[in-house]
């Protein structure tokens, strides 16, 4: 299976970041037991690539611009919780999203499945994080204690082109994986 750093060259272009600053926070993420991690070396260790190692991710890149502070902000809007008092009717939208009750759980669904959630937007500051429908409409809306800063600061990525590469390096995970379990005759006939 594919590992998360192997995504991460594509991943930058997309979010318009350097694949450095990216190593740099699946490091930190790594190294504070915010990612799980396979043992070894090689092929099959180090973190996979899943729907919630890539939303744990995301969520340090939404969460702070700042690599020092990588741990402490992603923690945070990791576990931030689904606020039901921003819903109206909570009881119309309480299985949105899988029915997560958590910031990462609903980023991993909606990077997993084909909700039509078009964009995440995090406000830093403030402390919130909120998924949007295709026409504009909040769907989930998680809440952390804000933060002690003096002005808020809006971070947003749009889902649709994250979710088709992950499924792009899932499906070209699987081919490799099928292409090792079942070398081709070609391949049997050189041993």
């Amino acid at each position: 299976m594919f590992g998360l750093k192997k995504f991460i060259p594509q991943l930058s272009v997309v979010l318009g970041m350097s694949e450095l600053a990216l190593i740099e926070r699946q490091r930190a993420l790594v190294r504070f037991k915010l990612l799980d991690t396979a043992e070894g070396r090689g092929p099959g260790s180090g973190v996979r690539l899943t729907a919630e190692a890539v939303a744990t991710l995301l969520i340090a890149v939404l969460a702070t611009a700042s690599l020092s502070e990588t741990v402490s902000a992603t923690r945070s809007f990791v576990n931030a919780k689904r606020d039901r008092r921003e819903i109206e009717d909570y009881a119309k939208v309480k299985d949105a999203l899988g029915g997560a009750e958590t910031f990462k759980a609903a980023l991993a669904y909606v990077l997993a499945s084909d909700e039509e959630i078009t964009i995440v937007r995090v406000d830093r500051g403030q402390g919130f994080a909120v998924f949007y429908l295709k026409d504009g409409r909040p769907r989930f809306i998680s809440k952390k204690k804000p933060s002690t800063t003096a002005f808020d600061e809006l971070a947003q990525v749009h889902i649709d082109p994250i979710r088709a590469l992950l499924r792009n390096a899932q499906k070209a995970a699987e081919a490799e994986a099928t292409k090792r379990k079942n070398p081709s005759k070609t391949t049997k006939e050189k041993a």
